[in-house]
């Protein structure tokens, strides 16, 4: 497996995430404005975003924002 260079202290600085709903949305330096970060891969169904120039399944971004640990098994995005 590929190593995976993205942190949580990375993605909170990045995103904030509401844990009631799932949703991502991206911080904006410029206008304090927020958008929806994420759209669903017509493949596989799950929600993906990038960030830093790789493309990541934001259920999985999900748990290592809550978590600060990247998922060691397979988790479902419910």
């Amino acid at each position: 497996m590929a190593k995976i260079d993205l942190t949580a202290e990375r993605v909170r600085e990045l995103f904030d995430y509401n844990q009631d709903t799932g949703v991502f949305t991206r911080r904006t330096k410029i206008t304090n404005s927020k958008s929806i970060a994420g759209g669903v891969d017509s493949t596989s169904g799950y929600i993906r975003a990038w960030i830093d120039n790789r493309q990541y399944s934001l259920h999985r971004v999900a748990w290592l924002y809550v978590t600060g640990e990247w998922p060691k098994f397979c988790i479902d995005h419910i």
